[in-house]
This record gives structure tokens, sequence and C-alpha cells, in this order.
């Protein structure tokens, strides 16, 4: 798949994000796949047609400040840790898709998950959750389109420590989808009969 661009976050137990956006870069493009297309290891949570963007990512990555998050945003209630943040204005570009990974921390298993349209009230974007076998850790993908140029969201995690049963964890709701689904956003671009095929 080709990408406008992605946005990497790791969340750690202590409180810490690292965060990593890549863009093209080498002949204008930025060639990715996902973690159910093949079987290999893998730094990220993509393999890169390019392997430029391996090494770009992984020195970038690996030279990211792990900053501190708030108690208002991290916090920990009877087992249970929640995350909070607001992202903003992720660059994208009509016909085009960007993407945000979040990496929970090792042996999170993920309770509850919400993505947030931050224009429109109660309104939650479908994403594909993953379970990494390689890192251990779940990844949050949410697929970034908008006929505005960029992209904003809110995100709610719930998540607890499951070392012992995390190989048989898994995590499922109405708004999982597939990695290669058509974006939601996209059906705004559309004239009034092709959203009727869609």
């Amino acid at each position: 798949m080709n990408v406008k661009s992605i946005v990497v976050e790791q969340l750690d137990w202590n409180a810490t994000s690292k965060s990593l956006t890549l863009e093209p870069d080498y002949n204008g493009q930025l060639w990715v796949a996902f973690p159910t297309d093949y079987d290999e290891p893998r730094n990220s949570p993509f393999y890169f047609q390019n392997p430029n963007y391996d090494k770009k990512f992984n020195e970038g990555f690996a030279e990211c400040l792990a900053r501190r998050i708030t108690k208002n945003n991290f916090y920990q209630l009877d087992g249970v840790f929640t995350y909070k943040a607001t992202w903003q204005n992720i660059t994208t570009e009509r016909n085009c898709i960007s993407y945000y990974a979040l990496y929970l921390p090792e042996f999170a298993v993920p309770v509850d998950i919400k993505l947030l349209d931050p224009f429109t009230e109660g309104r939650q974007y479908k994403r594909t959750v993953f379970k990494d076998e390689q890192q251990p850790r779940f990844i949050i993908y949410l697929q970034c389109a908008s006929r505005f140029g960029s992209f904003s969201f809110d995100i709610i995690c719930k998540f607890k420590m499951d070392q012992e049963g995390f190989s048989d964890s898994s995590y499922n709701d109405e708004f999982q989808q597939d990695f290669y689904a058509r974006p939601e956003e996209w059906k705004y671009l559309l004239n009034e009969t092709e959203r009727e095929k869609s």
C-alpha cells in the first residue's frame, strides 16, 4: 500500500510515550505492508518495500525521546490502565491514506478502545487491532483519510497487564476492520451514484 505518511507511537508501563513520523522520501513514495502479509522479522508495525525506510525507522525510533505522560492521561484504577490523547493535523491528502499505529505496552491486553472524531460527538472510527507476537504487544492501526488534507482524532484506550495470558488473548468489537478495508472518509469524496455502489 502506498501511503502519505505513518505515525508510530509506543506506550510503556512507566507512563512514557515515544513517537515517530515517516513521510515519503525515496522516489517520493512510501510503500508499506502489514504483519498479516509476511512471516518475517520486523521492527515496526509495517514492512517497508524500500529497505532504506527500515533503516530510517530503526534509527529514528532509537533516537526518539520517551516523554512522561501526565497523570490525567495515563493512570491505573483497579488493575485497568487508561491512556488518553488527542492527535491533530496528521498529514494526508485527497484519495490517499496515512496511518497511525499505537504499540500498547508489552503484554498489555486491550479492554476497551475508542478512537473518536473530535468534530462529531459520539462518532467512533473503525480501526484494526492486531496482536504482535514478535514484540509482544498489541498494535492499534487507524487509517487517516480526509478531504481537508489533515486528520485529527481522540483516543481513549483501556488495557491490563496479562503476561501469562497474553498468548491466548484477543480483542474484537464492532469497530474492528481488515487492514485493507476502504477508509470511511472516502465515501464523502464520491458522488451519489458511487456512494450507493460502495
